[in-house]
């Protein structure tokens, strides 16, 4: 491979040129996807730490339907009906990160 990478060096450095910043982009969307299953998990956990936190010395009526509402609403990310976590964006970044080195693998062969 690095016999290959001295005989086309203005190849390799063309293709470099131009996947650097596909890569940069591409982690910048992972780094988007990441926070958004984050966002989806602390309103998952929201209804837990505000009964903890409202509901901590006693039983308070307007804070148990505050909660019931929270836990109702299913706050958080959806795309296509479907709840997006942060184990689904897992599951995402490594399909992208995959892609990149695919990509990167096929601009070395070349």
């Amino acid at each position: 491979t690095i016999e290959l990478i001295l005989d086309n060096e203005a190849d390799f450095q063309r293709i470099l040129v131009k996947l650097v910043p596909k890569g940069f982009g591409l982690l910048g969307i992972l780094r988007v996807l990441a926070r958004v299953g984050e966002v989806t998990g602390n309103c998952d956990r929201l209804p837990v730490f505000l009964n903890s936190s409202l509901l901590g010395s006693g039983f308070d009526q307007e804070a148990s339907h505050l909660i019931h509402f929270i836990e109702r609403s299913k706050a958080g990310f959806y795309a296509f009906d479907a709840k997006v976590d942060y184990t689904v964006m897992s599951k995402v970044a490594y399909v992208f990160s995959g892609g990149l080195l695919t990509l990167l693998a096929k601009a070395v062969q070349l």
